[in-house]
């Protein structure tokens, strides 16, 4: 009777610990699993920051394209009309020059 008590308390206090492993191995699979979750969101957030970071740097470089061939544009006008302005006028007068002949 007592082996048997004995049996009892064995295969009861099995239980329990068995019971407690089952516990402890679930609370370590859900903090495994938060875990996971937490990387794959913070990964996800690096990847969105350098696709960002990539997207402005591609608008930025797109931008001062599109200043620089402003410039170059202006540039190109600015020596258009400084030619057409210079064509317009008469020459200046050479004062330098004698162009009468009231001196022979």
């Amino acid at each position: 009777m007592a082996r048997r008590r004995l049996q009892e308390e064995k295969e009861a206090e099995r239980a329990l610990l068995e019971e407690e492993m089952r516990r402890i191995a679930h609370e370590e699979k859900c903090k495994a699993e938060e875990r996971a979750k937490t990387m794959a969101a913070l990964q996800s957030d690096i990847v969105a920051q350098i696709n960002q970071k990539r997207t402005w740097k591609v608008l930025q470089k797109k931008a001062a394209t599109e200043e620089f061939e402003r410039c170059q544009m202006a540039e190109k006008e600015y020596v258009r009309l400084a030619r057409e302005f210079t064509i317009d006028c008469p020459p200046e007068p050479n004062y330098g020059r004698k162009t009468t002949q009231w001196y022979t």
